[in-house]
Parts: structure tokens; C-alpha cells; sequence
């Protein structure tokens, strides 16, 4: 799985919860969590025992691009977390 979620205080936790979850049903389940460094975040704890740090960018660093916005892949799609 890949995740880069909202940066919010409720959203995170669920989706460290459903991650553990599954993990714990299928052992080979593994997921790259995109998330800034937020040191003061309640949910930073909870990441930590479930996640490894793979990488560090630095602030300001160029990591992320959108699509052409002529792009046919490119339409806002919405999804919801299911608990």
C-alpha cells in the first residue's frame, strides 16, 4: 500500500489503525507512508511503532509533481477510509 494522507490529527491514526490491522491478518502486508515531520503531533508516537523511516527529505525539497492538468488521469478522485 501507499499512503499520503491528509495532514490531520484524526485521519493519520486511522490509517496507522487499519494498517495494523491488516498487517497483523496478512504478515506480508507492508505500506509506504508519506508524512511530513511533524515532531509535536500526538499521532507521531503511533507511527513510530508501526513504521520504519526509510528517508528524510529536506524542507523545501522538490518531491512531488501533478499531472499535465489536460490530463485525463489527472480528475479529482475522493476516496474515504473505511473502519
Amino acid at each position: 500500500m501507499f499512503a499520503n494522507p491528509p495532514y490531520d490529527d484524526d485521519m493519520i491514526p486511522r490509517i496507522v489503525s487499519k494498517f495494523d490491522k491488516a498487517a497483523k491478518k496478512h504478515p506480508a502486508t507492508r505500506m509506504v507512508l508519506i508524512l511530513p515531520k511533524f515532531v509535536t503531533k500526538e499521532w507521531r508516537n503511533k507511527v513510530k511503532k508501526s513504521f520504519d523511516l526509510i528517508h528524510t527529505y529536506q524542507a523545501g525539497s522538490h518531491i512531488f509533481s501533478g499531472p499535465n492538468p489536460t490530463d485525463i488521469y489527472s480528475k479529482n478522485r475522493n476516496f474515504t477510509l473505511k473502519t
